[in-house]
């Protein structure tokens, strides 16, 4: 080995990395580089594909600078940044080795380099294993800050992050989901999670972005993303989804666990099902529908995604909102005919919604695919596909009747539409509720026109639900306008809270207004509360339906498993408790020079006394060569005394065989070097009356 490598890797306080290009130290490495090193290799692959040219790399906290100079090596233009000055000096003196590669070091903060970046100065930057102690000094929230204008400063980046239950100083101090960190940020994906030598805990690798869309097979930049696919949409997924909108795709990402730990497990079951069912139809969907091409989709782990083809066009809800020009007709039209496809296969849309109609010049697209399945029911209130859709005709020909609610606004009869809607729901209206589908509907409204007007035929009943629904809209309209009212009022109330106390307080009507809108507030939860009696009343009276006799032993067997497993659970934490007793008795104690005793005679009679006293001579070197490699001085003194007696190479095969290499660069050489190149490389492969010449030179030397 080179002298000048020698002794800055001596001078190291820890050979955390794999010194890059001296496989001789891959035994003193902490931590293995050759995975992670694959890894990010494949995404920088990627990246510089995508950009079409070499890219230029930020690797903070570079350690031993092992990922510097590899990605250098593919050809990238690298800047190493360490606040350790032994590392920067190892890191220089491997670039002053390499002269062919583009690389860089200095001596620098994290904190500072990020604060300092400019937009565009580098296309990726790596931090592995390093945030945490940032996080410790400055906590999360200035993280997230200093993470977030990373990511806005670059093309991606690739973080591994340590984790709150590793049991170091530090563990406290971190989030106690990771994810936090990057919470900011617009796209993150876990990539790989790879053990440590601290601890048996893996730390999670992530790809982030502010700028692309970065999975397996597909890097490509988008113009716009959300937390939510449409504005009304609110916090219906808790954040568990992200859309990307590029100019020709979509991407949906979803995350199974969130970080905030509100998303329920039915929920996240609703994730994974809507994932699935979208990819499903997209890879075959019914012929007579025209879908958007699937461009890509995978599922690991905690999170799941989807590509596909950009259709053209505005939403429904967005153009209502607006009270832009809506062609009510081909929209409904073309509706109901995609509805009705879908009916003849068997498959039904449980959210046709205004915010999932798709409106271009000359075509409208239902989309949310993930809603699309064999269930014929609606995903909310009422439930009934057919009375849903009613709700749908009335928001888009009525948009005036419409309320922003979280439930969605009432009239789903057709009393109140205008011609010639009216007719034609009405004619549906008429008919038997099992007879209705939306084959059904869709011949009626091409026949709307020539339909009888609901005035001519209307019933008591029928007067009676027209009587009743604009009070109905009224009642909810006012409860939004009271709701929203009463939230201002709370505003202003803690705004006179936090503001200094003044001598004299002016006349206060608002307070008047609190207490009005407290008694009409207090009216409408009685009036809901009858209502709910009044349902619950009818439920409990509906007779049960019998389920069929191989879905009722399902259910059974199901319901016999839930107990074992609940009265194995209970057994399980019973034997721990009592496990725990005995450990912490006095007698486990006091027995334990005894059961140590018998552990090395069961093991003697087992391996016998020349295998235990090799087990027991195996352990003191292992604890030798441990100490010397934490002592780098020390071992230096032995490795020269080794060399001078003349017992190195039996050491060193001791010490190997020991220590097995894994995924070493010596492994990897052995594939493309000859033989003779690897005696160059590695000495101690020469015969042994060539490599005692070769010593005797090197000491004279």
């Amino acid at each position: 080995m080179n002298t000048h490598i020698q002794q800055r890797v001596s001078a190291l306080p820890e050979v955390y990395q794999t010194i890059y290009g001296h496989p001789e130290w891959d035994g003193e490495a902490s931590r293995d580089c050759n995975v992670r090193l694959e890894i990010i290799s494949r995404q920088y692959d990627a990246l510089a594909q995508a950009l079409g040219r070499p890219l230029r790399v930020l690797d903070l906290g570079c350690a031993q600078g092992f990922f510097s100079l590899s990605l250098a090596a593919k050809g990238a233009t690298v800047a190493g940044v360490d606040f350790q000055p032994e590392n920067i000096d190892l890191c220089q003196a491997l670039a002053q080795e390499n002269p062919a590669l583009d690389v860089s070091f200095s001596v620098g903060r994290i904190e500072e380099v990020i604060q300092a970046l400019e937009p565009g100065q580098y296309d990726m930057a790596i931090g592995l294993s390093v945030f945490h102690h940032i996080v410790h000094l400055h906590g999360v929230a200035q993280v997230q800050e200093w993470l977030e204008r990373l990511a806005n400063c670059t093309q991606a980046l690739i973080l591994e992050l340590a984790l709150q239950e590793e049991p170091l100083y530090w563990g406290s101090s971190q989030p106690a989901d990771p994810r936090e960190l990057i919470e900011r940020c617009a796209f993150y994906k876990l990539i790989g999670q790879f053990d440590t030598h601290l601890s048996d805990i893996g730390r999670p690798m992530f790809v982030i972005s502010n700028r692309r869309v970065i999975l397996d097979g597909f890097n490509r930049s988008f113009n716009d993303w959300r937390l939510r696919p449409y504005p009304e949409a609110g916090f219906a997924h808790k954040e568990s989804r992200r859309y990307y909108f590029g100019d020709d795709f979509v991407c949906k990402l979803f995350h199974f666990t969130t970080t905030s730990g509100l998303l329920t497990g039915k929920e996240s079951q609703r994730n994974r099902s809507e994932l699935d069912n979208e990819v499903a139809f997209l890879a075959r969907p019914p012929e007579g529908l025209e879908t958007p091409a699937l461009l890509q989709h995978g599922c690991e782990g905690d999170e799941g995604w989807l590509v596909m083809e950009r259709l053209p066009g505005s939403l429904l809800s967005e153009l209502l909102a607006k009270g832009a020009a809506v062609d009510r007709e081909a929209v409904l039209g073309s509706v109901l005919r995609q509805l009705a496809v879908l009916e003849e296969h068997d498959l039904y849309h449980d959210d046709v919604r205004t915010w999932n109609i798709l409106v271009d010049r000359q075509h409208s697209y239902l989309i949310d695919y993930g809603s699309i399945s064999g269930g014929k029911s609606d995903c909310t209130w009422p439930y009934d596909l057919i009375q849903s859709f009613f709700i749908l005709v009335n928001e888009i020909c009525s948009p005036e009747r419409r309320t922003n609610a979280f439930w969605r606004s009432s009239p789903l009869s057709p009393f109140s539409l205008p011609e010639p809607w009216n007719r034609w729901l009405y004619a549906v209206w008429q008919l038997p509720a099992e007879q209705w589908n939306f084959r059904t509907l869709e011949q009626l409204f091409n026949n709307k026109s020539s339909l009888p007007a609901p005035q001519e035929n209307l019933s008591a009943v029928e007067r009676w639900i027209a009587a009743q629904e604009p009070m109905m809209l009224e009642s909810q309209q006012r409860q939004i306008a009271l709701e929203g009212r009463l939230h201002q009022l709370e505003d202003q109330v803690s705004e006179m809270n936090s503001a200094p106390e003044e001598p004299e307080v002016a006349e206060q009507p608002w307070l008047d207004d609190i207490g009005q809108l407290n008694q009409q507030q207090a009216a409408l939860a009685q009036q809901l509360e009858a209502l709910n009696e009044l349902v619950q009343r009818q439920v409990a009276a509906a007779e049960p339906v019998p389920l069929p006799p191989d879905v009722a032993a399902l259910s059974a067997r199901l319901d016999d498993a839930e107990r074992q497993v609940h009265h194995l659970a209970n057994e399980n934490a019973l034997l721990r408790a009592e496990i725990d007793k005995i450990h912490r008795s006095r007698s486990w104690r006091l027995t334990r020079p005894y059961r140590y005793l018998g552990n090395q005679v069961y093991l003697l009679r087992q391996y016998g006394f020349v295998q235990r006293c090799k087990h027991l001579a195996a352990r003191v070197l292992r604890a030798s060569f441990s100490f010397l490699r934490q002592h780098p001085a020390m071992k230096d003194k032995a490795v020269n005394l080794a060399h001078k007696v003349g017992l190195y190479q039996p050491a060193y095969r001791i010490y190997r065989r020991l220590n097995p290499l894994q995924h070493s660069q010596m492994q990897a050489d052995a594939q493309i070097l000859s033989q003779t190149e690897m005696q160059i490389v590695h000495p101690e492969l020469l015969p042994p009356q060539v490599n005692a010449i070769y010593l005797k030179l090197k000491k004279n030397k």
